[in-house]
């Protein structure tokens, strides 16, 4: 199919309530790449997360997307 991105949830197909699960996929052809997005603290890279700098330091692939829990 040659799909670069997807995401999906569980809120609406499938009549879960609030925290209902989603995911994301991305083509490793991505991974390297720091997409535009909103930076969240769990995108972080952890290594400097706790260091606060005022750049974001993005995850290598998809996990550089998450904005909330895990």
């Amino acid at each position: 199919w040659q799909v670069d991105m997807a995401c999906w949830c569980t809120y609406k197909y499938l009549n879960s309530g609030g925290g209902g699960i989603g995911g994301v996929f991305m083509h490793e052809m991505h991974h390297k790449k720091t997409l535009p997005g909103f930076s969240g603290w769990w995108g972080h890279n952890r290594s400097t997360r706790f260091q606060m700098p005022d750049e974001f330091d993005p995850i290598q692939g998809a996990a550089q997307l998450r904005l909330s829990n895990p």
